[in-house]
């Protein structure tokens, strides 16, 4: 098919409804593919924000607090577990010390944390 061609198949007048069609469909496609990428490649656990209270309590080795960020693109790893981070998920991490954990290695470290909490204050008690 020649180039000409292929452009009066998309954009003649007449044709203009079959292309908007054509791009609508293309566009759900895409971003169905990214969501169900996003929901198999980013997270082990299904923990959301509001389930994971208590996050600045999470530090970075020198006792800073971590920041949520987005992943702008595939270099990060985490520092916790050593796993390659996709482009698009969500991770924490600590600026000047380049510190960087996923959101599965935050939620064990939570998990700890509190753990820790509810023990020192049973020992508090007895």
């Amino acid at each position: 098919m020649m180039l000409s061609e292929l452009y009066y198949f998309f954009f003649l007048p007449g044709n203009l409804p079959r292309t908007f069609v054509i791009a609508g469909m293309l566009l759900a496609v895409s971003i169905a593919c990214l969501g169900f990428l996003r929901l198999c490649c980013c997270s082990d656990d299904d923990h959301t924000p509001r389930e994971m209270e208590g996050l600045d309590q999470v530090e970075c080795p020198k006792g800073h607090a971590l920041r949520a960020f987005i992943v702008p693109n595939q270099t990060f790893n985490c520092d916790g577990c050593d796993r390659k981070v996709p482009a698009g998920c969500a991770m924490h991490g600590c600026r000047p010390c380049k510190h960087d954990l996923c959101e599965s290695c935050v939620s064990k470290r939570l998990e700890a944390l509190q753990t820790d909490q509810a023990d020192s204050e049973e020992a508090n008690e007895a």
